[in-house]
């Protein structure tokens, strides 16, 4: 069995940093981690996700953009098409390889949420940001 270390977290807990939140869309990143293999030293890119809308999310798209202390910086994708998150329920996508292992930094955006009666995209040039200090994001969190 292999052993894992934490090497990036930012989550909306406490960590120093906060993945973030675009303003109407139904889905929360709720942490951001990297874990390492220490026996053969890959890492993992693992997300937990929160529906915070009223509706099922059937798919989405995000995406993840990974800095490493060498300068170098990786995107990656996910797009789980039967992702069937039901309203106030989490979800985490399956665990992605990344190319490095020294990570300094890594910033997730969704950019689109499917669901039955309505399709949500980021607006063009807009960034994740802090929540809202009174936003109702927060109740709705399981």
């Amino acid at each position: 069995m292999a052993n894992f270390k934490v090497v990036f977290r930012s989550d909306n807990q406490g960590a120093d940093t906060s993945p973030g939140w675009e303003p109407g869309c139904p889905l929360l990143v709720n942490a951001v981690q990297v874990s390492r293999n220490t026996d053969t030293g890959q890492c993992y890119l693992q997300l937990k996700l929160s529906n915070i809308s009223g509706a099922t999310v059937d798919s989405f798209k995000l995406q993840a953009d990974v800095s490493y202390v060498d300068g170098a910086s990786e995107t990656v994708e996910l797009n789980p098409l039967d992702a069937d998150v039901q309203p106030a329920k989490t979800h985490r996508p399956e665990p992605v390889s990344l190319a490095g292992s020294q990570i300094t930094n890594v910033i997730v955006r969704v950019l689109s949420v499917s669901q039955p009666e309505i399709e949500w995209h980021a607006e063009a040039g807009s960034e994740p940001g802090p929540i809202p200090v009174g936003t109702d994001v927060s109740a709705r969190l399981n």
